[in-house]
């Protein structure tokens, strides 16, 4: 992956035998940050993504999330309090189910929205030239 798209990763935090890979609290997290400024969600996910695989942050360890939601100007305990509700824990299952319907089996995955239908254009790594080819198809 690092080859392919350019990014620095650190896999040292992989390497902890301790460590689990839940990605649960992250999608929460993102999620939490949907409810409370949906305009920085993206952002707010590419600053998870770079704390667990460029800076090693532990993605179970929960802590972590407000203080990159406080970047994004949200307060640490308006998030914490958000994203430890049982609404949010309903909401990323949603998420979960929603995804799965869609036929999202792995990442990363690309789902194309035409109309009130999803088509799935890749399950997987792909080249662009082909992901624009399949999409190109889909939306003529």
């Amino acid at each position: 992956v690092g080859e392919r798209s350019g990014r620095k990763f650190n896999y040292g935090i992989l390497e902890n035998k301790e460590f689990t890979y839940d990605t649960e609290p992250a999608c929460r997290a993102v999620v939490t940050m949907r409810e409370l400024k949906p305009e920085k969600e993206f952002e707010f996910f590419k600053a998870v993504q770079l704390a667990f695989y460029y800076e090693n942050k532990n993605t179970n360890d929960l802590g972590i999330y407000p203080v990159i939601a406080a970047q994004f100007g949200v307060d640490k305990k308006t998030f914490s309090d958000k994203f430890n509700s049982e609404e949010m824990k309903n909401k990323v299952r949603n998420d979960f189910t929603r995804s799965g319907e869609m036929g999202v089996r792995g990442f990363p995955t690309v789902v194309l929205k035409k109309g009130e239908e999803y088509f799935l254009i890749t399950n997987g790594y792909d080249t662009s030239e082909n992901l624009i080819e399949k999409i190109n198809g889909l939306i003529k």
